[in-house]
């Protein structure tokens, strides 16, 4: 595997890992609406999360799979 390779893939990875940052923000946004008692944000804001939570762990395992076959898997054979 070329070292351009391994960059990619582990940056793709690192892409991924880095969506929870908008998880973060969104959670941040819940704990101001239950303070706030704002009950139709809080709705939304967990329908939000809800929704994307499925969506950027199907993402992370994407990319994992892929790095570990490129990185993990092809180097213990080399």
């Amino acid at each position: 595997m070329t070292i351009t390779k391994t960059w990619q893939v582990m940056n793709d990875l690192e892409d991924a890992f880095s969506q929870i940052t908008t998880f973060s923000f969104m959670l941040t946004q819940l704990q101001e609406a239950v303070d706030k008692n704002d009950t139709s944000a809080i709705v939304d804001i967990v329908a939000s999360l809800n929704a994307f939570y499925p969506v950027y762990c199907d993402n992370w395992d994407k990319k994992f799979k892929i790095a570990w076959d490129q990185i993990v898997k092809k180097r213990g054979v080399e």
